[in-house]
């Protein structure tokens, strides 16, 4: 598996750079990364919601209009994205590219500009599951998440507020998981506060997720599942609670492990009254109340994944200002691991998910690498993947 090995060999980079005390030339890093870059934009993604994006790119007629009468097509921007890419382009392989292009754009600029050390930074894109789970397949929540992430680290970080609403409602208007982190301006003006009275705002947060939970669990199924044949389509979200399932206690458990991991790295890191780097903490803090507060619905715990993301430029960030060698190797390695876990676990799953959805998948060893000029193989992933 190409993903795989190539995470490996940045894992092995990563500690030697660490291990001969940041004396390889820099120039490397954005050698690596330009070429990570140029990989993953001319990549034909494939994954479970192929069929999905496929079909919508061959069904819409009008971004907006569509909007108001299909559920599949009821995000207006991604619409948009899909419309130009057919009118001007006419082959979705054409979308892929641009579509990677738009969010390599959106997540590498802040990495390049804010993370200190963009290697890492991309380790953990590609181990985290924002590779495979979003940029490879949940394409609309990956639109969503990166306008969020350059929202983040470009506007909110400087107090841009405005600036930082409009890239967010922009990125409202691909997928509706990144509500939430509409309301982060009022929190991060409150950050001295927040810093003064942690654990009374903990007791509040907790309180709060363990009520949303019983009132998602208990109460709003049986009235979504009575009220969504009524609904228009900018309602879709209610389909999210139409049904409680069984909390994952393994999903439960990763959300303790970042927890537990992060704030050990963030004790280790030289504390410079950082407001927003705690800010970050912070959070993380939020998106395990988050993942509480919904975890019998699997789809809307991706809001936790969604505010991870800032885990591209937050860890890296946080290491760098480890000043013990023994702790600044041992949080990489955790870091490492971790996320190298969570790649082969999301690469079992999509292989697997694949096999049962279009009864054709991938091995390890033979998952291809395809780009999007090689237009036989691009029709031919089309035609298999659409033969369910």
């Amino acid at each position: 598996m190409y993903v795989m090995a190539i995470y490996l060999v940045l894992s092995i980079y990563l500690m030697l750079k660490l291990a001969t005390k940041n004396k390889i030339p820099k120039t490397v890093d954005y050698v690596i990364a330009g070429f990570l870059c140029l990989l993953f934009l001319f990549r034909y993604n494939l994954g479970v919601d192929f069929n999905i994006y496929y079909g919508s790119f061959v069904d819409i007629t009008n971004p907006i209009g569509d909007a108001l009468h299909f559920h599949m097509h009821r995000n207006v921007g991604f619409n948009l994205i899909i419309y130009l890419c057919k009118v001007l382009f006419g082959e979705y392989r054409y979308f892929v590219f641009v579509s990677n292009l738009i969010l390599l754009l959106l997540c590498g600029y802040p990495i390049v500009k804010y993370s200190k050390d963009i290697v890492l930074s991309i380790a953990i894109f590609i181990g985290s599951g924002i590779l495979e789970v979003y940029y490879g397949s949940g394409l609309r929540q990956m639109y969503a998440m990166a306008f969020f992430f350059f929202a983040y680290y470009v506007f909110l970080q400087h107090k841009k507020y405005v600036w930082y609403e409009v890239m967010c409602l922009i990125g409202l208007s691909f997928h509706e998981t990144i509500l939430p982190v509409l309301f982060l301006p009022l929190l991060y003006q409150h950050i001295d506060w927040i810093r003064k009275n942690q654990l009374k705002v903990l007791m509040v947060g907790l309180i709060g997720a363990f009520a949303v939970l019983l009132f998602t669990s208990f109460v709003l199924p049986p009235f979504a599942q009575q009220i969504l044949p009524t609904l228009p389509p900018f309602w879709h979200m209610l389909y999210y609670f139409a049904e409680a399932n069984k909390i994952s206690a393994i999903g439960l458990l990763m959300e303790l492990v970042f927890l537990i991991v992060i704030t050990g790295i963030y004790h280790f890191a030289q504390k410079e009254n950082d407001d927003f780097e705690y800010f970050g903490v912070i959070m993380i803090w939020l998106s395990v109340i988050i993942y509480i507060a919904f975890c019998t619905h699997s789809i809307t715990s991706r809001v936790s994944d969604f505010l991870q993301i800032i885990f591209l430029i937050l860890i890296p960030n946080l290491i760098d200002r480890i000043p013990k060698f023994q702790h600044k190797a041992l949080s990489l390695l955790v870091v490492l691991c971790l996320n190298g876990y969570l790649l082969q676990a999301d690469l079992t799953f999509k292989i697997n998910r694949m096999e049962e959805t279009f009864h054709f998948g991938f091995s390890y060893l033979d998952y291809p690498y395809v780009t999007v000029f090689e237009k036989e193989k691009c029709d031919s992933y089309i035609e298999i993947l659409l033969n369910e």
